[in-house]
């Protein structure tokens, strides 16, 4: 049954429940993928590990597809996180690029053993988060608005 919604308030609340509610589900997810993989002991192949993330996927679409049927505006909270995500997945691979460059490991693409400075990746993508977060800021901030 779908939801119908009294008040531009509810809509907006559904909306960012939707958006904060798959970063926190999907970060733990994340994280316990992680630790479950781990303490499964090494696993050269990744079997595991893709077999979760293959599962956190499905569960993501179908999650969203529900959402749409019931809570319209839940699924576009979500919509816009995976975009958002995605937005921010970008501007990290292209930091991450740089910061390899300009964090001397040239010698890596050589075949030689890595060497450079890790801390000058890591404040790299640090950047690049807070760059890709404030760039989808005024989008999500727009979409809000346009609730009515």
């Amino acid at each position: 049954m779908r939801r119908t919604y009294d008040d531009p308030l509810e809509k907006r609340t559904d909306f960012w429940i939707g958006f904060a509610g798959w970063f926190a589900i999907n970060i733990a997810a994340a994280v316990l993928i992680q630790v479950v993989s781990n303490l499964r002991g090494p696993d050269l192949s990744g079997t595991l590990m893709g077999v979760l993330t293959a599962t956190l996927i499905v569960v993501n679409l179908t999650a969203t597809i529900v959402l749409a049927v019931r809570r319209g505006f839940a699924a576009l909270g979500v919509v816009t996180a995976i975009a958002t995500s995605l937005w921010v997945a970008l501007i990290e691979g292209a930091f991450y690029v740089i910061s390899l460059f300009a964090g001397g490991y040239t010698y890596y693409f050589r075949g030689n053993p890595p060497r450079g400075s890790v801390e000058l990746t890591y404040a790299f993508l640090i950047t690049a988060l807070i760059v890709g977060a404030i760039g989808a800021f005024p989008i999500v901030r727009a979409i809000t608005k346009r609730i009515h």
